[in-house]
């Protein structure tokens, strides 16, 4: 059994396995576009780690000491959290434990990298997990990869988790999940890109920060905006943030810090910057055959994908099913 493949290793079989961040990832890395190195932890190994750790059967004892759907929410919190302190104190079985650290010392050497949640279940077309699952960016060493292994496998859950899943009707006693390892690019200047503007289809829409892209997805630092015409490719408005702050990193991990005063009344990206993220994020769409939400940086002149995933919130929407949306905020 592969506990763990790198992007060349996975193909059309290995979607559940590897999840929607990974299967994304590998196809992307397949198609030309610029995707720092990945390798992917299945689910089979997080399936195999529960079992023999006797994990599996004390999860559905807790799942299963009330109705899931008659719990109050400190009862699914209080579940949540003694879940996933079981996943800290059970260590992953040896046999397990050599297969992936040789892969990852083979394939990183003591580079930094991102250790990403990659459901089965997340980012197709009906449903997203975005936020839900713990990623942990700026990991070094083998032994500190597989420790925060084991912390994102624990995030699948946590109470947030749990009631989504109730939420969009799938079943958490079988929830599995899959981890993205990816070399981390430690960027100039990082954001999003919505092919399609979640508000409007014929737009397209670019947020951006300076440093790395956590600021802007853990909502701690304020993007710049630029919303394009879809079909002409030209900016219909920027609105500029007020840059006070921006996320880099640290010895371990990455920290909040105050903005060079340089950079404050200077926009992440020029315009000809902005209009190449918008392209990228068309070439994803067209690549997928569907809108995609494009995480992206800088690095110098360079524009690398960080990920990509199906935009799940489209206004047109032809159902009136807003839950996602709700979800989302």
């Amino acid at each position: 059994m592969n506990w763990i493949l790198s992007a060349e290793d996975i193909n059309q079989k290995d979607r559940k396995r590897v999840g929607g961040k990974g299967y994304a990832l590998a196809l992307l890395a397949k198609g030309g576009f610029a995707v720092s190195k990945i390798l992917c932890v299945t689910s089979e190994t997080y399936q195999e780690y529960v079992s023999r750790t006797g994990l599996r059967e004390r999860i559905l004892l807790e799942l299963n000491r009330k109705e899931f759907k008659d719990m109050r929410w400190e009862e699914i919190w209080d579940c949540a959290t003694r879940i996933r302190n079981m996943f800290l104190r059970k260590p992953i079985p040896k046999e397990i434990y050599r297969e992936l650290k040789e892969a990852i010392q083979t394939a990183f050497e003591d580079r930094a990298v991102v250790v990403r949640s990659s459901s089965p279940e997340e980012d197709d077309a009906a449903t997203s997990f975005a936020g839900l699952h713990e990623s942990y960016v700026n990991i070094r060493g083998t032994d500190g990869i597989l420790e925060h292994i084991l912390k994102v496998w624990a995030s699948l859950w946590s109470d947030a988790a749990l009631l989504y899943r109730q939420e969009i009707g799938l079943d958490v006693k079988k929830s599995a999940m899959a981890v993205v390892i990816q070399e981390i690019v430690a960027g100039d200047k990082s954001g999003v890109a919505f092919s399609k503007n979640p508000n409007d289809a014929s737009q397209g829409v670019v947020e951006s920060v300076y440093g790395l892209n956590q600021g802007l997805v853990d909502g701690a630092v304020e993007p710049d905006r630029w919303i394009f015409d879809s079909q002409e490719k030209t900016i219909i408005s920027h609105t500029a943030a007020e840059r006070k702050y921006w996320i880099i990193t640290a010895e371990s991990g990455v920290r909040l810090d105050a903005l060079p005063h340089k950079l404050t009344s200077r926009p992440p990206l020029d315009v000809g910057e902005a209009r190449y993220v918008f392209e990228l994020a068309l070439a994803a769409e067209n690549y997928f055959k569907s809108p995609q939400d494009v995480e992206w940086t800088f690095r110098k002149s360079d524009l690398v994908v960080l990920q990509s995933r199906p935009i799940t919130t489209l206004s047109n929407q032809k159902n009136d099913d807003n839950r996602s949306w709700y979800l989302s905020l």
